[in-house]
């Protein structure tokens, strides 16, 4: 018995690790499948980074995003108008995008052909119920050689959504006006 182990040690030996390899291969594919994707969002607080969770109610987060919107919406020249009404198109619901999308096109030809320069900056953010927010706004608009300066109210209301690659923050927007 002892010498068929010493002749046939080296297959033995040579399976055995065929074997393992299989087996290892095997569960750590099963795993890599089962894996779910999540996205991580790291987040700067003063000097210090902390992992951002979805259980958190984070005020901050709440107007960093309504920041982050409005930036998007409401600063922007003829040529990037478009890139940032998609961009904002994708922190938006699926009805309200919907809603909006012929205004967003005609305000694009508008934009386009009188090359209009806007920007905004927001000046105070007030929470009025649970999801609806009242933005005040400086509103600067350069329009064929004339700057206007207006202040304006926008009223916001936020749902709760699940972060994604395409908006990685835990609300969309459901309804937005500006007075």
């Amino acid at each position: 018995m002892k010498f068929l182990w010493l002749i046939y040690k080296q297959e033995m030996l040579f399976i055995y690790l065929i074997i393992g390899l299989f087996l290892w291969a095997s569960v750590t594919s099963y795993l890599a499948f089962q894996n779910k994707t999540q996205v991580i969002l790291i987040g700067k607080i003063g000097s210090s980074y902390q992992l951002i969770t979805d259980e958190e109610k984070d005020p901050i987060e709440t107007g960093n995003f309504i920041r982050h919107f409005l930036a998007l919406t409401l600063n922007f020249n003829d040529e990037s108008y478009k890139r940032h009404i998609s961009l904002a198109g994708d922190l938006m619901t699926e009805g309200l995008w919907n809603k909006k999308k012929p205004e967003f096109k005609e305000m694009a030809g508008f934009i386009k052909k009188h090359k209009v320069i806007q920007s905004s900056e927001v000046l105070s953010i007030k929470k009025i119920k649970r999801s609806q927010y009242e933005i005040t706004i400086k509103n600067y608009l350069f329009k064929k050689g004339v700057l206007t300066e207006k202040t304006k109210l926008v009223l916001l209301s936020l749902t709760s959504n699940q972060r994604s690659f395409e908006n990685p923050w835990r609300y969309s927007v459901s309804s937005v006006e500006v007075k």
